[in-house]
């Protein structure tokens, strides 16, 4: 068993004393109670935990506290820190186990994505959503949209667009979000209940092409994303595809996106092809998901995108 060794915490010689294996003691001292010296015995104290996890301490010194984290009091007497980093890292990602062993000197860059620290951030801040087949039957849990999405080679807009209720299903899939631990195994789908709703197709000038009977029909035929011409018709986006669309009978969302600006799509001769009202509009009409390969294409990153250039309308160049 390694043994424990005591080295005085730096600041409060002669007061307190940090071990190897994490622990934090008061030392045997004279000390002066309205006149009268006498001896204060010392002990091993006991920390608290913060919010964060990890284990403090509070130490006093001329009639003030001060609080530490017990992890890097050790990390300070015990572990060498040549190049001077400014982090403590727990190696075997537990917070509770500050023995000097267990604790290196890092930066922040790999202290914050050391181990399974990006997997616990997005479990903990991800939209947990529930993934159900068109009967309504459980199929599997997810921490979150893009972990639902990697696990099954899927896109991550559409189901997005499922959860948010833009869509009935995605990918032949019904997907929810939930907060419970332990979600129905069974659900009635609610697209069963109500049919698909008419959508209507206008040109960037307001004027009807054509009626669909539902947004799904209409990206199949025009080979776009289903979910765009959702969120247009709901007021999320403006355009889906290159047109404006809208539930029948209802009024076209007319809202101005910022900072818009019209893209034009041109051949490798630069001949133009069609405009575009934005980068996302272009990008929805080749699919969806393009918006930066096509952005980088503006900006002179990359000479083509998806096999073709694209400039800024108002781009004198």
């Amino acid at each position: 068993m390694r043994k424990e060794i005591w080295k005085e915490v730096n600041g409060f010689e002669g007061q307190y004393e940090v071990s190897n294996k994490g622990r934090i003691r008061s030392v045997d001292r004279l000390v002066n109670q309205q006149g009268r010296i006498q001896l204060y015995k010392g002990c091993i104290m006991s920390p608290y935990v913060n919010n964060s996890g990890y284990l403090m301490i509070r130490l006093s010194k001329g009639n003030k506290k001060y609080s530490f984290t017990i992890h890097r009091l050790v990390a300070c007497a015990f572990v060498a820190n040549p190049n001077n980093y400014p982090c403590v890292n727990h190696k075997d990602e537990d917070k509770m186990n500050n023995n000097s062993e267990n604790l290196e000197w890092c930066t922040n860059k790999y202290n914050i994505n050391y181990g399974t620290a990006t997997l616990r951030r997005s479990v903990k801040m991800g939209t947990k959503i529930c993934q159900y087949d068109l009967e309504g039957n459980l199929i599997r849990q997810y921490f979150s949209i893009k972990n639902a999405a990697k696990v099954n080679g899927l896109s991550s807009s559409t189901i997005g667009d499922c959860v948010r209720g833009y869509i009935c299903q995605s990918h032949g899939y019904i997907w929810i979000k939930t907060n419970e631990s332990n979600p129905p195994q069974k659900i009635e789908p609610k697209f069963r209940k109500n049919s698909a709703r008419p959508v209507v197709q206008y040109d960037l000038g307001l004027n009807p092409i054509k009626e669909y009977p539902s947004a799904s029909v209409a990206a199949k035929e025009l080979g776009i994303s289903s979910g765009g011409i959702c969120s247009c018709c709901s007021g999320e986006a403006r355009t889906a595809g290159g047109f404006v669309w809208s539930l029948k009978g209802r009024i076209p969302f007319l809202k101005k996106i910022k900072n818009q600006k019209e893209v034009v799509q041109l051949d490798m001769n630069m001949n133009e092809i069609r405009r575009f009202e934005s980068p996302k509009a272009a990008s929805d009409f080749l699919g969806g998901g393009k918006a930066p390969g096509i952005r980088q294409c503006i900006y002179g990153k990359n000479k083509t995108a998806y096999g073709y250039i694209w400039k800024y309308a108002d781009d004198k160049k």
